[in-house]
């Protein structure tokens, strides 16, 4: 079967905000193969048909696409929630009010005062899938809220994040925690895994080249990681690894490695370059997909966050050294510059031998 796109209808009511709605990071999608297509396969849902799957059977498998949005006005039962679903057998949206776990309720009250208002952002959709079709709505800042989106009552969990290696500048974290945190499935989805970054940095707003804006200057890094396991996430986090330090990732790279081209700023010369690996602007951890049992957290390094040339640190957070360097220009940028796939494993990495040339005479 060939690939092909579908436009899915808007949900009605829509969410006060559609454009957020689809933006990429609200929506998760199950795949859910029909029991006379895979006979085998004794219902549940998945994140992808990993098992081998004929082209006219592809017709036959049926997906979910669920979203979880915090009401613009919570209703009068309480509901602080609208849990979206898709189901392609409907192509119809349905529309369920959802209670805030009362865990999440204190939690709240604990961060901001008995006064404080309720929020919370979903900074990414991540699928478990399996029996109950689980999917996992985190909020980077906070936790995570589990749910079994096909149940006939799904319901809410919490899960609150782990605890900060050291509390970041308040500004920076609130605004863009995607910049410190990351949340992935690993394992087959046998586990929930958290990276967490802390930088060393002061803030300042002497530089009078630079106006009203705050310029950060940094020291140093600190990173470490956490599993949670599915099936039993009750249990809570684990911490996988210990503590890792800039000055310990930077003595196991090469200086060379480390060049990054210069870059001027648009009217300003910018702050002085840094001269050592700690000093480096270092920030948006992103876990690695591959199951191969590595801790491995992938960092970006730049002179400054509004540089525009940058590196792509590859970490095995285990035995604390650097995998890989690389460059990567991803342009100014303050909350996502890429992002997960485990695209590379389904991709022949093998070298394609040259066709033969022939020589004319």
């Amino acid at each position: 079967m060939d690939p092909s796109l579908k436009r899915l209808p808007d949900p009605d009511p829509a969410p006060q905000s559609l454009h957020r709605f689809y933006d990429g990071y609200h929506l998760g999608l199950l795949l859910r193969p029909r029991p006379q297509s895979q006979p085998q396969l004794q219902g549940g849902v998945f994140l992808r048909p990993h098992c081998s799957y004929r082209a006219q059977e592809e017709e036959h498998v049926s997906y979910v696409v669920a979203g979880l949005f915090r009401k613009h006005k919570p209703s009068a039962t309480g509901h602080l929630f609208d849990l979206y679903l898709y189901s392609s057998d409907t192509n119809k949206w349905s529309i369920q009010d959802q209670e805030a776990p009362l865990l999440l309720l204190q939690h709240q009250q604990q961060r901001a005062g008995a006064g404080g208002g309720f929020d919370f952002v979903t900074h990414k959709a991540i699928s478990i899938g399996g029996e109950h079709a689980t999917m996992c709505f985190v909020d980077l800042q906070q936790g995570i809220l589990q749910c079994n989106v096909l149940d006939s009552t799904p319901g809410l969990r919490y899960y609150p994040m782990p605890p900060p290696l050291e509390p970041n500048p308040v500004t920076m974290v609130q605004s863009y925690p995607q910049v410190f945190r990351d949340v992935a499935i690993i394992d087959g989805g046998r586990r929930i895994k958290c990276a967490q970054l802390h930088l060393d940095v002061t803030l300042n707003c002497e530089d009078s080249n630079w106006g009203d804006w705050t310029v950060p200057s940094y020291h140093g890094w600190k990173a470490a990681t956490w599993s949670m396991d599915t099936a039993h996430p009750s249990s809570g986090w684990r911490q996988d690894s210990e503590v890792v330090h800039a000055f310990e990732i930077g003595s196991t790279i090469d200086p060379a490695l480390l060049q990054l081209p210069p870059h001027e700023f648009d009217g300003d010369q910018g702050p002085t370059l840094p001269l050592t690996f700690e000093k480096l602007h270092t920030s948006l951890p992103v876990i690695s997909l591959h199951d191969d049992g590595k801790d491995v957290v992938y960092f970006m390094t730049k002179v400054h966050s509004y540089h525009k040339a940058a590196l792509v640190i590859a970490v095995d957070m285990s035995n604390k050294t650097a995998q890989q360097v690389t460059q990567f220009l991803p342009g100014k940028f303050m909350e996502r510059a890429f992002v997960h796939s485990r695209i590379s494993k389904y991709l022949s990495m093998a070298p394609t031998p040259a066709p033969d040339i022939p020589v004319l005479n």
